[in-house]
């Protein structure tokens, strides 16, 4: 007769001691991941959040401090610097007198031997915002004296931008036939800038 001795243990996986002590550190690793998450993690963003918040506030107010340093020194320096504003000043027109610049405008056309005709092509704004009125100016002459007007133009004493420019060659009809053969009908459409009223 024999006898079958069973030393195998028979017990469920979770019920051994060594594999109990590894379901316990997972249940508990998950739950300490589940509460970083909840509540920790939140609490980082916020921190990051005011951080770059605080790193912006610090650059801004930098930023306003030079500023104010630049104002000040430009106080300081002003009267270095009055001659070279008024100068730039007379650059722009008068948008209540606009008459120096018809002025310039027909004196530099005739010193530059061509005829013109100038139309204004637009009213003068009564807005704040505005800062430039268009002209166009027709002239008739030679070649070369229509790009000694245009030269004039850019170098006068007003902030004037050529914004277009047509030319062809002149008519032979009317007043044109007084011109002499390398006559040119230029078109020229300029942007004048102004001070706006105050």
């Amino acid at each position: 007769m024999e006898t079958k001795i069973e030393t195998k243990d028979k017990k469920v996986f979770w019920a051994k001691p060594k594999n109990q002590i590894y379901i316990i550190s997972i249940v508990f690793g998950l739950v300490i991941l589940f509460l970083i998450l909840v509540f920790v993690f939140p609490y980082v963003q916020e921190i990051k959040k005011n951080s770059e918040d605080l790193s912006s506030r610090r650059n801004n107010l930098s930023f306003l401090e030079d500023q104010v340093s630049e104002v000040e020194k430009f106080k300081n320096n002003y009267q270095i610097y009055k001659p070279n504003l008024e100068k730039i000043s007379q650059l722009y027109v008068d948008s209540k007198n606009p008459a120096g610049l018809f002025e310039f405008l027909e004196k530099t056309a005739s010193a530059s031997q061509i005829k013109s005709e100038i139309s204004l092509l637009a009213n003068f704004p009564a807005s704040k915002n505005t800062a430039s009125i268009d002209f166009q100016i027709f002239s008739q002459g030679e070649f070369s004296k229509t790009l000694k007007f245009l030269e004039k133009l850019e170098t006068g004493p007003y902030l004037i931008e050529i914004k277009n420019l047509s030319i062809t060659n002149s008519r032979q009809d009317g007043v044109s036939k007084k011109l002499p053969a390398k006559s040119i009908d230029a078109i020229f459409l300029i942007k004048v800038y102004i001070r706006a009223p105050q």
